[in-house]
């Protein structure tokens, strides 16, 4: 035979079982890490590993949303316009180029310093010397 519950006594059940859910479900929850006193720190959430940060070899979507926002190119493209227009980004403007159209010359926009491979340093694989780069964005980071 079943038991008949006052209003009172069942909306208090009913507080209890919806309290103990929510405590189960926040419980999981994890709180934000701590944002950086450092201005230099870089936060992505990615539900996998990234696989490098070379960018001649980035081929998979988390490292490139990871590489996208360290590296950035001279030029881009505007992709509200039809069709799609190339516009300077870290380029002050478009390139000078010479008569005989074998010289290019690309003024940088002030304020940013340029690392990597302006020297041609060769690394391991004979390409891109990612060592070389982060060692002189260090120093030019440093100069003022």
């Amino acid at each position: 035979m079943a038991k008949i519950i006052s209003q009172k006594d069942f909306a208090l059940r009913l507080f209890a079982a919806a309290l103990a859910a929510a405590i189960v479900l926040f419980a999981g929850c994890e709180k934000r890490p701590a944002k950086s006193e450092s201005p230099n720190v870089l936060q992505h959430r990615l539900n996998t590993k990234i696989q490098t940060l070379d960018p001649a070899e980035v081929g998979d979507i988390p490292s490139d949303a990871v590489a996208s926002d360290i590296f950035e190119l001279l030029y881009g493209y505007h992709y509200l316009k039809r069709p799609y227009q190339i516009v300077p980004v870290l380029a002050a403007d478009m390139p000078a180029i010479s008569d005989d159209a074998l010289t290019y010359t690309i003024k940088i926009k002030k304020g940013v310093y340029f690392a990597g491979e302006v020297l041609d340093v060769n690394g391991r694989r004979g390409g891109y010397n990612l060592g070389w780069a982060w060692a002189s964005g260090f120093v030019a980071g440093q100069t003022k």
